[in-house]
């Protein structure tokens, strides 16, 4: 019998875990996607921002305790410099987006990353936030598309030691926020 993986916030006794389990999904994951130089690279440039922890706004899934996916949202500023190969790309300030996608490949195809991401998006929509960006890695592209969101452009990610990291902005309208319906009725 599969053991059913329990979904909760994260909390900042949680961030090496996180971490390292990031880091053994993009290190198998991204094979094929990207070489092991930029893989290293993205690891390095860092994939969890403990901000998000700390605003509650980051969620993982747990298997006997073990945290074997995560996905967090944020309207703080990006840490990271991302370079737009379309000028039309330039997300809306105060816009939130998702990030820190990530399931150890041993969770891998067990619908963690489409539990997370609906998990986020609700509480996105509690926040009253009615659309929603990311910028999608190529192996995540096609969870993102199956889940209803838009490509906007095709962007690079900065990376240490002026890599860059093939990329897609990526947009989604969320169901209508209590303001919108209250506005509508």
């Amino acid at each position: 019998m599969a053991t059913v993986a329990q979904i909760r916030r994260a909390s900042m006794a949680d961030f090496e875990a996180l971490v390292a389990m990031q880091a053994a999904a993009l290190r198998l994951l991204s094979q094929g996607h990207y070489d092991h130089d930029d893989i290293e690279a993205m690891i390095l440039r860092g994939t969890m921002d403990p901000a998000s922890i700390r605003d509650r706004a980051c969620f993982v899934a747990e298997i006997n305790t073990e945290i074997v996916a995560s996905a967090a949202w944020t309207v703080r500023p990006r840490s990271c410099p991302i370079w737009h190969g379309s000028a039309a790309y330039d997300a809306p300030a105060g816009m939130p987006r998702i990030r820190s996608v990530y399931v150890h490949p041993k969770a891998a195809r067990q619908g963690l990353a489409t539990r997370l991401l609906h998990r986020a998006e609700a509480d996105l929509i509690a926040h009253d936030f009615a659309e929603v960006e990311l910028v999608a890695t190529l192996p995540g592209i096609p969870l993102y598309l199956k889940e209803g969101w838009s490509p906007v452009a095709d962007v690079e990610i900065g990376l240490p030691g002026e890599r860059r990291l093939a990329g897609l902005a990526m947009m989604k309208q969320l169901a209508p926020t209590a303001a919108e319906h209250r506005i509508a009725a």
